[in-house]
């Protein structure tokens, strides 16, 4: 099985060995297997009597450095619960292999544990800022935007997520770059204490209580699929961040969950019924018109200075 966009799937269908003794067999398509795992485009008529499109899409696969993946093996005489393996004389080999392109390297800026650091104080001081816009405290103030150094300065994508006591006590970000880092950093900071609907503004007493994560998103990539069960298939919990969106009657539902959420929702299936929950949408709906985008994030947490 091969995707490459979301109109296009191959799908190559063929058995493996045919009529030959079950223990015969079994070491017969493990080679085969073992062949294709190496992409070898090399298969004759004995070992797949489809070998001809499997050679294609091997070649094809290797030549474009796509990856490929087995996904089970068996054939006819595992059906045949209660007849010993030596009397299974004549079975017939299945396999299946999902092959698909590589995760390709992202765009977004690689940082340091102290550029991280760097973003995440910038985060505190502008909220520090927001909440005392008549302070003068020289050692906490922003920096101005010519003494920004040029790491920042690259446009990217960011979440500023808040908690108190390990819990929630904000969370707000991009899903594009339209700014600058340090712009998106401190401006969804701000937001992130003052503006997310689901708690009262963060006052100055809090601040000082608060812990501060810096997400930054790589480029988001559409994700390819048949059904639901595809594209779950294709998450990768705690490496993929997930952005869900769908349109019916000229209504928007979207929603996203960061990286971290697989945490607490380790499962695909409620990971993929709460981010549909949080877009407005019942959990066991689902349309192939939905849009499903992936993206990775380096996250880094604010260690207050030491006094």
């Amino acid at each position: 099985m091969l995707h490459t966009n979301r109109s296009t799937l191959f799908i190559i269908s063929s058995d493996l060995s045919h009529f030959k003794p079950y223990l015969v067999a079994n070491d017969f398509d493990t080679y085969s297997c073992q062949k294709i795992l190496a992409l070898e485009n090399q298969l004759n008529a004995e070992q797949a009597c489809g070998y001809i499109g499997i050679n294609a899409m091997l070649a094809w696969a290797k030549e474009n450095s796509w990856k490929i993946q087995q996904l089970g093996y068996c054939n006819s005489g595992d059906a045949q619960i209660s007849t010993p393996s030596n009397m299974k004389n004549k079975v017939v080999g299945y396999a299946s292999f999902a092959i698909y392109p590589q995760a390709s390297a992202s765009s977004s800026p690689t940082l340091s544990q102290e550029q991280g650091q760097t973003l995440c104080h910038w985060a505190y001081l502008a909220i520090r800022q927001a909440i005392h816009p008549n302070a003068r405290d020289t050692n906490a103030c922003i920096p101005q935007p010519e003494d920004y150094p040029e790491w920042s300065k690259v446009p990217a994508a960011t979440f500023v997520t808040l908690y108190l006591d390990g819990k929630l006590r904000g969370c707000i970000g991009s899903l594009a770059a339209h700014k600058a880092l340090f712009q998106d950093t401190q401006h969804n900071a701000c937001n992130a204490a003052l503006r997310d609907p689901r708690f009262s503004p963060v006052s100055p007493n809090l601040l000082e209580q608060l812990s501060i994560e810096v997400s930054v998103l790589t480029p988001a990539k559409h994700l390819s699929y048949l059904n639901q069960a595809h594209a779950l298939w294709q998450l990768r919990p705690y490496i993929d961040g997930v952005i869900l969106s769908y349109q019916q009657n000229g209504r928007v539902f979207k929603s996203t969950f960061l990286p971290q959420v697989w945490e607490s929702i380790p499962d695909p299936i409620a990971f993929m019924a709460h981010l549909k929950q949080k877009a407005g949408m019942p959990t066991d709906f689902w349309s192939n018109e939905i849009q499903l985008s992936t993206y990775q994030v380096e996250k880094f947490h604010y260690v207050r200075p030491t006094p």
